[in-house]
């Protein structure tokens, strides 16, 4: 827990930016699909949209994370977007899977373990009543992201004092202490 609440500005700075970065990617994967699909269908367009607005929720996450000051909502948001990422699967003719960053993912695919690496890339799948093979994987990064923004959250009230001793600061609002000279805490959560 200490190691997070002392770097949390950066940790939400590099999930801010893990998750710009892979919306932007996605927006782009949704573009190039879009151009090489010869027949859309409504289910087709549903889907297309569906993980297009994904990619921009993605980078709506990232840009609050990185630029807001409420930084409550935005880890809010971020753990949405996380948790949706967090498990992938394939069977009985549907298939989700949504990664916006990176992916580390452990699972079971056609009744055979596999792990896969990614790094800063963007992939969505979707299918109904299709013949899709069975998988069912959990994103061990996304699960990792909102593991640490959950601990963030729930420690937005704890200060650290220069001692590095662990308080209970009882205001609710994010970042509300200033940084000043004079002042004796140091909150672990000015974002």
């Amino acid at each position: 827990m200490k190691f997070i609440l002392k770097r949390q500005k950066l940790l939400l700075k590099i999930i801010g930016l893990v998750q710009l970065i892979g919306g932007i990617f996605g927006i782009g994967l949704m573009a190039y699909l879009m151009m090489h699909i010869e027949t859309i269908t409504g289910p087709t367009l549903l889907i297309l949209l569906f993980g297009l607005s994904l990619y921009i929720y993605s980078i709506y996450c990232g840009k609050s994370l990185l630029f807001d000051r409420n930084k409550t909502k935005a880890i809010i948001v971020g753990i949405i977007n996380q948790a949706l990422q967090i498990l992938q699967f394939g069977m009985f003719g549907y298939a989700f899977k949504y990664v916006s960053g990176f992916e580390f993912t452990v699972g079971i695919q056609n009744l055979s373990l596999k792990f896969n690496i990614s790094a800063i890339l963007s992939s969505f799948t979707m299918s109904i009543n299709s013949q899709a093979d069975f998988n069912l994987s959990i994103n061990l990064m996304a699960l990792a992201g909102a593991i640490i923004l959950v601990e963030i959250y729930n420690n937005r009230n704890v200060v650290i004092l220069e001692n590095e001793t662990i308080v209970e600061n009882n205001d609710n609002d994010m970042g509300t202490f200033n940084n000043d000279k004079d002042q004796e805490l140091t909150p672990a959560n000015n974002l």
